[in-house]
């Protein structure tokens, strides 16, 4: 299969942005009609007026959230790709800190109804401690020490960096919590790391681009750490998130080509979605 027809980071990003937003829609629009508290929208579980006549919602919402499933270990896979590649960590870290900061509102409104809540945090927090963790630990474990007893030294305070960062998801309520900060972390150094991939450039129709080339050892490496990762979150949220296992073949068939560039799209597109929804929800219910 050539690499025109395979995987680029783009299209995983448009899979992990539309399966979350499909979530998204689920929870804060379709789960407040299982609540009870608005029978003139429903009856039972059953709606009985507008375009959605007979339609179980206990059904959708559960399909929602089913596919919902789906995008957090795409991010999770792109974000250790995006450190991998990364020419400059501290601006990386630095945007996802600003925009971590920007969604808290929008994420607390939409799904806690409250303009500041401190008891859940948003995604980005989660990334944010994982990719400070990664960036940590590669500072201590990269570094030439010229002693045995300095390597040893950097190995266990690695150790502990990113105990800490995993217990910091469970202590500020993050998005997927520890389990999350766990699962970045496992991607990263278990299958982003090491030997058995090279860069080429290409260009194709004026438009340079490029293409990763890795050996079939390293990605039976990756797609075993993106599985590790799937199953740190069925053990740590619910058995649910065995569905992002889905994920596999999209990520088996990636080419290593981030595609067209949307840097921006992502940070963007998250809280201001969160808040639309939000204002939905106000106007609706």
């Amino acid at each position: 299969m050539t690499d025109e027809r395979r995987v680029s980071g783009l299209t995983l990003k448009v899979i992990a942005i539309v399966t979350m937003l499909i979530d998204h829609i689920t929870y804060v629009l379709i789960a407040p009609l299982l609540s009870g508290k608005y029978p003139d929208l429903m009856s039972g579980r059953m709606v009985i007026a507008g375009p959605f006549t007979g339609l179980d919602i206990q059904a959708v919402y559960q399909i929602g959230r089913g596919i919902g499933r789906i995008a957090f270990p795409i991010f999770i896979f792109l974000l250790a790709e995006g450190f991998y590649h990364t020419r400059n960590r501290a601006k990386y870290l630095f945007r996802l800190f600003i925009f971590a900061l920007i969604s808290e509102i929008p994420f607390d409104l939409a799904f806690k109804k409250s303009f500041f809540y401190t008891g859940y945090q948003n995604v980005m927090i989660t990334l944010l401690l994982g990719g400070l963790a990664i960036t940590l630990v590669e500072f201590l474990t990269r570094r030439a020490w010229e002693s045995i007893f300095l390597r040893i030294i950097s190995y266990v305070a690695s150790f502990f960096i990113a105990a800490l960062s995993i217990y910091a998801g469970k202590l500020l309520f993050t998005d997927y919590a520890a389990g999350g900060v766990a699962a970045v972390l496992i991607m990263y150094f278990m299958g982003e790391t090491g030997n058995g991939r090279v860069m080429r450039r290409e260009t194709r129709n004026g438009r340079e681009d490029i293409y990763e080339v890795v050996t079939y050892g390293f990605k039976l490496r990756r797609l075993l750490a993106f599985t590790l990762s799937v199953v740190i979150l069925v053990f740590t949220t619910s058995r649910s998130e065995l569905i992002a296992l889905i994920d596999i073949l999209p990520i088996a068939m990636y080419n290593g080509s981030k595609g067209s560039q949307r840097k921006y799209f992502f940070y963007i597109f998250y809280p201001a979605h969160l808040l639309i929804l939000f204002i939905i929800w106000r106007a609706v219910f």
